[in-house]
């Protein structure tokens, strides 16, 4: 698509559409990861009540490292398995504290033919994996794997055929996500119980620092076709945010823009009005910036660019953005603690609001 007849406040749209969505991408990453990290260390804790009385940190430094890397090892992938079979995070209840049946973790709708698939999850490193495979083998010839490649490897020497595998992850990815699990324990940054305000912290933490964004002449070429109709805003989002990911290989000498999005708190379900500010940094691909420079360099599309914080030096570009995110993050981290404590105010008052209301009801009843 021919780009020369690129008007500066198209190039300006694009760049803030494009920005709103880096940030949106941003937000709810670092929202699901907290949802996904507080719902894993809410399950373990149902799953051992007794063992984890006095706290996972507690039963963890009791137990390290052996025993508890084990159990977060095989717990771990029967998580992360689970979740990507049911990627409502909030569906969890369909894995039970007492999932370890003998031969089913959990079941799924086979998406081609809508059967029911009996899925067991084995994880074992070095000494279980004769273990893991013996039970395997009493399993019903119906019931689907998800194991480590160690698992696999012994379980094909003992006849179990491929078909009968839905995934094989490799050992050192097991060993690095159970790894990652333990540092969260021993470091305090667990949370077992759901909740607004730390959904709200993960979120600024992240969403503070910036999102950066890396965009071609394709982005521009969708953006078109989005806004006139030949394309759909999903597909194009969709293709900005998979093509923005792909910044390090595009090479040559690149300019950027540095833009502040707001994000209100209301729109992201945590019930606060004031806005979040957050950097973003529009990475412009070489041959992107060949189009723009000669083009914007006069009259109007000049102001345009001067007006966006442009930089034909990307290097000066960064640096303004890493100003902009600490100075952000100094700022708002403060903001955020105090509607963070707001928040806990708030709960409180609705609790005594609603025993008030339950008081009435009863001495209405009685009247």
């Amino acid at each position: 698509m021919n780009l020369n007849d690129l008007k500066p406040g198209e190039f300006k749209d694009f760049v803030e559409d494009s920005a709103t969505l880096a940030t949106g991408a941003k937000i709810y990453s670092d929202g699901i990861q907290y949802v996904d990290s507080s719902s894993f260390w809410g399950w373990i804790k149902s799953s051992y009540p007794k063992a984890m009385a006095n706290g996972i940190g507690s039963w963890v430094n009791d137990h390290y490292p052996d025993q508890a890397f084990r159990l977060l090892q095989s717990k771990g992938l029967e998580w992360d398995a689970f979740r990507d079979f049911h990627p409502q995070l909030f569906d969890i209840n369909k894995l039970s504290p007492s999932s370890n049946t003998k031969f089913v973790d959990f079941t799924s709708i086979n998406p081609f033919d809508g059967n029911t698939l009996n899925i067991q999850v084995k994880a074992s490193l070095k000494g279980g994996i004769y273990n893991s495979v013996k039970e395997m083998l009493s399993c019903p010839i119906d019931t689907k794997f998800i194991v480590n490649q160690s698992v696999y490897d012994q379980a094909v020497k003992q006849g179990i055929p491929n078909d009968r595998f839905l995934k094989v992850v490799p050992d050192n990815q097991v060993t690095q996500i159970t790894d990652k699990r333990l540092q969260d324990v021993s470091s305090g940054s667990i949370d077992v119980d759901i909740s607004t305000g730390g959904v709200l912290n993960e979120v600024g933490k992240g969403a503070l620092i910036g999102a950066v964004l890396y965009v071609g002449v394709s982005a521009i070429s969708n953006y078109r076709k989005y806004k006139s109709g030949q394309m759909s805003y999903n597909d194009f989002a969709n293709r900005l945010l998979k093509d923005g990911t792909k910044g390090g290989i595009m090479g040559g000498t690149m300019a950027s823009v540095n833009v502040g999005v707001q994000w209100s708190l209301v729109k992201l379900g945590l019930g606060a009005g004031n806005p979040i500010a957050i950097p973003v940094l529009i990475v412009i691909s070489y041959g992107l910036k060949k189009i723009i420079d000669p083009m914007f360099k006069d009259g109007s599309y000049a102001e345009t660019l001067q007006t966006m914080q442009y930089y034909e030096d990307f290097g000066k570009g960064w640096l303004n953005f890493g100003k902009m995110s600490e100075e952000l993050y100094k700022n708002q981290k403060v903001f955020l603690s105090t509607l963070n404590q707001s928040k806990k105010k708030s709960e409180i008052l609705n609790t005594i609001s609603s025993k008030v209301d339950d008081n009435l009801n009863n001495l209405i009843e009685e009247i």
